[in-house]
């Protein structure tokens, strides 16, 4: 099931992210799309492109109550890309 959300609600999350970036000079691409599963397809692909796609998902398997194969597993931190 999903969740409704209002678009007043999205752009007020929109605003307070992009207050933050810019207050803290972190270099941003603002996303015009209205379709929640186009901002999500583009965030992706911008992740991956960075390389972030599989820590992401290691991440999540690895915060797994019993992590990817039923063994309690720590992140292994990766050096980021340039």
């Amino acid at each position: 099931m999903r969740a409704g959300v209002s678009w007043e609600s999205v752009l007020r999350i929109d605003g307070m992210i992009k207050l933050m970036l810019e207050i803290h000079r972190v270099p941003y691409l603002p996303i015009e799309s209205v379709s929640m599963q186009e901002r999500v397809r583009a965030i992706d692909f911008v992740l991956a492109r960075a390389g972030l796609s599989q820590l992401m998902t290691e991440r999540k398997l690895a915060s797994a109550p019993n992590g990817p194969n039923g063994k309690t597993k720590t992140p292994t931190p990766r050096p980021r890309r340039r």
